[in-house]
């Protein structure tokens, strides 16, 4: 009949114990593909391979996304300083424009001037004025108008007359008629009796 202590079970430390510990200390990749089968190892290494493709297809995709954010951002920023440069351009334009009518107005409004007051120089000459220039200078010339139809100036001779009715002495003493009066070059008239006016092309 064995003894007791051939029936006792191992505690820690006894060689069976021992065995097992040290079996999964020594356990490795190497030594786990060692023990499978070639079908086995096959599947492994596939499913590995397939592994590390998709890890390098994700690192891939992941790289071209942030290459793809990058390139975004670099249109985003060339878009924007493209349209800032053409409200620059816009800007500049409106502004030189808004300059262009303004000197159009300013030499418009002189050559409607000239004309104004050649057109009343010429009117003073015909009422023996001694010196037109004062029907410029002393006429009260606020109902004087233009009239773009006719293309002629309203209310002169009524303004002229008026002043001579005032100032009679502005006008050429009788007897020094037909000497000539005080003429300028702007007052010359044309063959169809007319002033010529000056006229400005743009």
């Amino acid at each position: 009949m064995p003894d007791e202590k051939d029936l006792e079970t191992p505690e820690n430390g006894d060689d069976n114990g021992n065995n097992g510990s040290d079996d999964k200390k020594d356990k490795t990749w190497d030594t786990i593909l060692e023990g499978l089968s070639d079908e086995d190892r096959e599947f492994y290494e596939g499913h590995i391979s397939g592994l590390k493709s998709a890890l390098v297809a994700e690192r891939t995709a992941a790289k071209d996304g942030r290459k793809a954010i990058k390139r975004l951002e670099e249109l985003e920023k060339e878009r924007a300083d493209r349209e800032k440069a053409e409200m620059d351009e816009v800007d500049r334009l409106k502004l030189e424009n808004d300059e262009y009518k303004t000197r159009l107005k300013g030499v418009l409004e002189e050559l409607a001037l000239e004309r104004r007051n050649n057109a009343i120089t010429a009117a003073a000459s015909q009422l023996d004025f001694a010196d037109p220039a004062d029907a410029i200078t002393l006429a009260d010339l606020s109902s004087i108008e233009y009239d773009e139809d006719k293309d002629n100036w309203k209310g002169i001779d009524d303004a002229l007359k008026a002043l001579l009715k005032q100032k009679p002495y502005l006008k050429v003493a009788p007897e020094k008629r037909g000497h000539g009066t005080p003429t300028r070059d702007a007052e010359k008239k044309s063959s169809d009796g007319k002033v010529e006016q000056p006229r400005v092309s743009f």
